[in-house]
């Protein structure tokens, strides 16, 4: 086995060196157990390094003995700076140069490493531009020797030329393992070490194995592969508690999620662990640092301080973030901090915004920490000076965060810690680019550090000699050491071999001719040929698995592994008892130990007008959740009003427009270019008003465009009164109470006509879709209106109510139950009356006498605690936004979490 020549080298004191660092912390790993299984309670560490560590190690030793000149190494992200400042300078212009950078800088490595000529690297790649690489390359090289830099790529060769230099590393023998091709410049500095006396030698990679069993197995889908793999672990771990098992992974970055949950399942006890739970398996993969929510944190606090405001999305993440000063003690206040902003539509709330906000004496949402340390930090941001060197912006921005109160929300747990130190380690990174660089503005240096941090990753702490590895099929390699079994994931027939992915900015034939296996696909497959072979061979048990069906249509097996026996899924062994979420399942529902109902509500006045019985009717436990629990999702804030904004300012434009008005003779009267003066100034105060109230969504633009808007609105909808009977407007917006059950509803409607004979209609705009066929029933889904005539008519003597529909794409007109036809319009609404094709809604003096009593039922229930999980049909549940709270089936992908019509009576 491999691991036995390893270890023999190891012993006799040699340095092994790798590709990666994942396949180095195997090997110390597996040395580091052999010893402690010995018996023994000290040993000497094994020298296990990358190449690239290596080289490091030389370069340093290099300097402190005088043999090389003592020029400035350049740190990755130094190198990528300048970089990114040469392509910048040449004048390309794409959205992420820092991306192109890396592309480019990753080029110059392989042009450098394979021995390229100046003259074949400048060679133009298809479909790029002719020579612009060459021309990049020369002008770092310049960049680097008028600064006194040495790019990485080129250490190699200054070591080969500096033989001297290699002195310190000669009296330990190299052993190369895992490495697909030496290149030309590294095989240089390895016959260069040998010229000085030193001894190399490369361990190749396992071949065949007596003894090993391989199978392969197909599963359903990638799903189903992660959790047969996972019980694969489960039953040899169970089998031979010591058993040191591989997992290596295609595409671990896009499977990571997928493959831990199945482990989690698979081998903790607990149904719900906690971050700092010790997992008996170590997932070789750091993760981006852009997934951290404590770096997302920093991040948009950095972003509203150097903004001074920035998008509500990243205020509101902000302001639920648990990685701020005093959040433990002020969540549920910033929580409801976040709703007042969304509600006064502030699209893109300014720092100075949020100070006074989380200011406000006797608020619900006052938050005197938030807004002490918010305070703080735009003291801090006020003395910063408008250009600076990139390092003294990165202390800059620690300071601010620390003004902010970052990261002290909380404790932190041991993945949050390594995050944060990952974090210092970016801002780090980011004052080592004042090298060379101009002054530049905070908001260039927090660019700048976003990319830095894009670039980075940090390692979640885990227990570094975990039972179980799992690996990326990149570092394959890395289960050829120690293991006692090994598990492939995803190789099918279009994942693997992978196809040949050349850089596109250096000649592919120039790296074929080299010798370069990134370069074809020959190349390619035959590195994956010896990796397969390898796996095959690493541990006693391998197994090669594929998913049968993924998203894009059936796969068979990689033809690399083909040849390999399948077996059925009983045959392989794996642990066949159900987990907790699978014996929770099984359950078959909810139990619930004590069905007592909520407390009743008490007698009085009540939240939500005509709108609680809406719900109630719909759904009983969204009423109760939304109206009790307050659980009510929280606004989203678009560019432009949403449909609430939409229809307060048609509602504040017409009650305008009839105040003026005040009757149908009067309508009639005005020539047509005075009705349009009066309904333009009307329109303007009202764009106005609202540009006052929501300065952020109703800019000067926009609100000259909202009053056109409104004008054809009027316009249009007034046509169709000027047809109607005659009238006069006895009330507008009007407050009215209705005591129905003990409960006291506050309603204000929009507006009621009075007809000749005396007789009153109740008139209520919309500008969604409205049904009339939704008053009747014994549980009307629309019981506005039916409410509105069950109190009016206690004070007047009714004749009708009906909605005003003015939406847009149809034809305006009236839906309405009338007692008599031809009342409001004796065109119109007649053939408005009936329910969508439906049978005619009942008469008039049947719908008073009903609507009362379906309305005390309601009423009765909500007061009573009435609240099961019981929609009336899948309309109640399209706008919901708590279907994880009731556990119904969600909504479909792509719904708002917004009512599809304001249909309350503008109580609180």
């Amino acid at each position: 086995m491999v691991w036995t020549e390893l270890a023999a080298r190891i012993e006799a004191g040699g340095t092994v060196l790798v590709p990666g660092r994942a396949i180095a912390r195997r090997i110390v790993a597996t040395w580091d157990r052999t010893k402690a299984g010995e018996g023994r309670a000290a040993w000497e560490s094994p020298s296990v390094l990358t190449w690239d560590a290596w080289l490091e190690r030389l370069w340093e030793e290099g300097v402190i003995a005088g043999t090389l000149e003592p020029v400035h190494l350049l740190a990755r992200e130094q190198e990528l700076a300048l970089w990114t400042q040469v392509l910048r300078e040449d004048g390309v212009a794409v959205a992420d140069v820092q991306g192109l950078a890396a592309r480019v800088a990753e080029a110059y490595g392989l042009a450098r490493e394979w021995g390229l000529s100046d003259a074949a690297a400048a060679e133009a790649a298809p479909g790029a531009e002719p020579h612009a690489f060459g021309r990049w390359m020369a002008r770092f090289d310049e960049a680097c020797e008028a600064r006194g830099h040495l790019p990485r790529a080129r250490l190699p060769d200054v070591l080969s030329a500096r033989p001297e230099a290699l002195e310190p590393a000669v009296g330990s023998p190299l052993f190369l393992y895992a490495f697909d091709a030496i290149a030309p410049a590294r095989r240089r500095l390895l016959d260069a070490f040998e010229r000085r006396g030193g001894r190399w030698e490369e361990i190749r990679l396992p071949g065949s194995a007596a003894g090993v069993r391989v199978a392969r197995v197909a599963a359903r889908d990638p799903r189903d592969e992660a959790r047969l793999a996972a019980r694969w672990v489960r039953a040899r771990l169970e089998a031979r508690p010591g058993a040191r098992l591989g997992l290596v992974v295609a595409d671990l970055g896009a499977r990571r999620r997928e493959v831990v949950r199945a482990l989690d399942e698979m081998l903790l006890t607990a149904p719900c662990p906690g971050p700092d739970a010790p997992r008996p398996y170590l997932v070789e993969r750091p993760l981006p640092l852009t997934e951290s929510p404590l770096v997302r944190t920093a991040l948009a606090v950095l972003t509203l301080a150097v903004e001074r405001e920035a998008p509500l999305e990243r205020v509101s993440s902000l302001l639920r973030s648990p990685y701020l000063e005093g959040w433990e003690e002020e969540a549920r206040g910033r929580a409801r901090l976040d709703c007042a902003l969304r509600r006064a539509r502030q699209r893109r709330p300014s720092l100075d915004a949020v100070v006074r906000s989380a200011s406000e004496p006797g608020k619900g949402w006052r938050c005197p920490r938030l807004a002490a340390v918010l305070a703080a930090l735009a003291s801090e941001v006020a003395a910063w000076p408008e250009a600076d060197a990139p390092g003294e912006w990165a202390r800059r921005f620690a300071r601010a965060l620390e003004r902010a109160g970052w990261p002290r929300g909380r404790r932190l747990d041991a993945g949050e810690r390594a995050a944060a130190e990952a974090w210092h380690d970016a801002l780090t990174a980011l004052g080592r680019r004042s090298d060379g660089e101009e002054p530049v503005t905070p908001a260039t240096a927090l660019e700048t550090l976003h990319e830095v941090v894009r670039a980075r990753a940090f390692e979640p702490p885990a227990l570094r000699d975990a039972p179980v590895i799992v690996v990326d099929l990149a570092d394959a390699l890395a289960a050829t050491v120690g293991l006692d079994g090994v598990w492939v994931m995803g190789l099918d027939e279009v994942r693997w071999p992978p196809e040949a992915r050349p850089t596109p900015f250096l000649p592919a034939a120039a790296l074929r001719e080299a010798g370069c296996p990134e370069a074809s696909d020959e190349g390619t497959r035959e590195r994956a040929r010896r990796i397969t072979e390898a796996l095959a061979a690493a541990a006693p048990e391998v197994v090669f698995s594929h998913a049968a069906m993924v998203e894009d249509g059936e796969r068979g097996p990689s033809p690399l592994i083909a040849r390999h026996r399948e077996v059925r899924r009983d045959e392989l062994g794996v642990w066949e008892e159900p987990t907790f979420a699978e014996r929770l399942a099984e359950v078959g529902g909810t139990v619930v130990a004590d069905d007592v109902p909520p407390p009743p509500v008490p007698a009085g006045e009540v939240r939500g007008g005509s709108h609680l019985l809406k719900l109630q009717s719909g759904c009983p436990f969204r009423a109760f959740a939304e109206l009790r629990l307050r659980a009510d999702a929280p606004e989203a804030v678009d560019l432009g009003p949403d449909r609430k904004l939409c229809r307060t300012v048609v509602h504040a434009l017409l009650e305008r427009v009839w105040r003026d008005l005040r009757d149908h003779e009067k309508l009639l009267r005005l020539e047509d270019e005075a009705l349009e003066a009066l309904v333009r100034r009307h329109a303007e105060d009202v764009a106005e008003a609202a540009g006052h109230d929501f300065p952020q969504v109703y800019t000067p633009t926009f609100r000259r465009l909202e009053v056109e808007r409104l004008v054809r609105l009027a316009l249009r909808w007034l046509a169709v009164e000027r047809g109607r009977t005659p009238f006069v407007v006895a009330h507008l917006e009007k407050e009215y109470e209705a005591e129905l059950e003990g409960l006291t509803f506050r309603l204000r409607v929009d507006r009621v006509d009075r007809l000749p004979d005396g007789r009153h209609v109740v008139i209520d705009y919309k500008t969604g879709q409205v049904d009339p066929g939704d008053w009747v029933g014994d549980r009307p889904a629309d019981p506005q209106l039916p409410l509105y005539a069950s109190v009016l008519g206690k004070e007047v003597e009714l004749a009708g109510v009906a909605y005003a529909q003015l939406r847009s794409g149809e034809k305006f007109c009236f839906k309405a139950a009338l007692a008599d036809e031809g009342l409001l319009h004796p065109k119109e609404e007649k053939a408005r009356k009936g329910r969508k094709g439906k049978e005619p809604l009942p008469p008039w003096a049947e719908l008073i006498v009903v609507w009362p009593s379906a309305l005390q039922a309601l009423a009765r229930e909500f007061r009573a605690g009435h609240a099961p999980v019981r929609p009336r049909d899948e309309k109640a549940c399209e706008w919901c936004a708590l279907p994880a709270l009731c556990r119904i089936e969600a909504p479909p992908p792509g719904r708002d979490a917004v009512m599809s019509e304001e249909d309350d009576d503008g109580a609180g």
